[in-house]
């Protein structure tokens, strides 16, 4: 079962170098589960990291990664909050695609850990 949170992170690391410059491919794109499910399902806030170190607007750094973000087939909708978050919503097809992984999977995708506790 593929990790989404790791494609999700390569597509924004790629957006990242179009929008600002492939100086900038190796940035953390700062990705996270969202805590909150009407903000999406991932945030990330790097554009705010950036926009810093570029001494530009975070949301225009936001938006710049936004109009390079190739979504097609992982993220359905995208959004900009607050002073600069990026919002990432999965699409139905991604997340029935992950349910149905995790039910033929005995472990429900869980790995085994060599240190169970």
């Amino acid at each position: 079962m593929p990790d989404l949170q790791r494609q999700i992170e390569s597509r924004l690391r790629d957006a990242i170098a179009a929008a600002l410059g492939a100086e900038h491919r190796d940035a953390d794109p700062l990705v996270r589960p969202s805590t909150d499910a009407r903000c999406g399902d991932f945030q990330s806030n790097a554009a705010m990291g950036l926009a810093k170190q570029l001494k530009r607007n975070p949301r225009e750094v936001a938006q710049a990664i936004l109009d390079r973000l190739d979504p097609p087939g992982l993220i359905g909708q995208s959004e900009i909050a607050g002073p600069g978050f990026i919002n990432l919503t999965l699409t139905a097809e991604v997340l029935a695609r992950q349910a149905q992984a995790m039910l033929a999977d005995p472990r429900l995708g869980v790995p085994v850990t060599d240190a169970p506790q």
